[in-house]
């Protein structure tokens, strides 16, 4: 019973082992998963703090360079009646189609044409504000491009700092991946101490209760053999009263013990006596 005890406790350890190892892995493999997620967050918002430091400088050094050129404001103000003009005749043309249409077709489809006219128009001249839009900006690039040495200055040590801050970003990322696998590392060497403490526990009960358990087989060996001896000393006294040879303690001990020995004048006549081989299959059955 107390063996297969043992081996039950043996097996719950190392079931409990391959868990802790798994679960510990797991844990290690999350966090891991999490502080990339966070890095990769961190470089997203560095990136984008960089462009928009890049666009703000961009703008003021537009807004500079629009407050210099006049041949900036004379392109815009070009722009700008062509953009006038272009409205102009999309509208006038989108009043003759009207026209045109409305002439050739029945009256009660006028007003969703009309709609329909509208919603075209209203598209077009959307088009015709967004191209408007984008050629003042391509102005104002192209005029910000030709920037003095304070503005370009100002370029190189934005540059200058925005590298600096994503290097120092990579090195800090660099420095936390390390200090994590020695943590990682760490725990793995903790746990295996762990395990291997408590193992070496288990085996030291597991010896001692085996040595428990062999220290109580003796005793009852021994428990039986003086039993025994009490008996057979009696049975000798009762059998000295008849005269016959007795039991000497050796033959005993051969038969408690293992070994073999011819059997006495008195074993064999007394083979047939019922007190004698009751006697004996006491004795017998007391080791079986």
């Amino acid at each position: 019973m107390k063996e297969m005890e043992h081996v039950m406790a043996l097996r719950h350890h190392e079931q409990m082992q391959s868990i802790e190892y798994h679960h510990t892995k797991q844990i290690q493999s999350l966090r891991s998963a999490q502080m990339e997620r966070q890095f990769s967050t961190e470089l997203t918002n560095q990136a984008e703090y960089n462009k928009t430091a890049q666009q703000d400088l961009r703008k003021k050094h537009s807004l500079e360079a629009k407050q210099q050129p006049k041949e900036l404001k004379a392109k815009e103000k070009k722009i700008e009646r062509q953009y006038r003009a272009v409205c102009k005749t999309q509208m006038l043309q989108f009043k003759a189609l009207q026209q045109q249409v409305l002439q050739t077709m029945p009256r009660e489809k006028h007003k969703q044409f009309i709609k329909k006219m509208k919603e075209e128009q209203t598209r077009e001249m959307a088009i015709l504000v967004e191209q408007y839009r984008l050629s003042i900006q391509e102005i104002n690039i192209s005029v910000s491009v030709k920037l003095d040495k304070s503005q370009e200055q100002e370029c190189n040590v934005l540059q200058d700092r925005l590298r600096q801050e994503m290097d120092l970003l990579h090195a800090y990322q660099s420095k936390t991946r390390l200090q994590q696998e020695a943590q990682h590392h760490k725990e793995i060497k903790e746990l295996e101490e762990r395990v291997s403490i408590r193992r070496a526990r288990l085996e030291l009960k597991i010896e001692e209760d085996s040595a428990k358990l062999e220290g109580e087989k003796t005793d009852r060996k021994r428990k039986l053999f003086d039993r025994h001896k009490r008996e057979t000393a009696e049975f000798n006294r009762e059998m000295s009263s008849h005269g016959l040879e007795q039991l000497s303690i050796n033959d005993i001990k051969q038969q408690v013990f293992g070994g073999s020995r011819p059997l006495s004048m008195i074993e064999t006549s007394n083979n047939s006596s019922p007190r004698n081989v009751r006697r004996e299959n006491s004795f017998s059955s007391s080791f079986t």
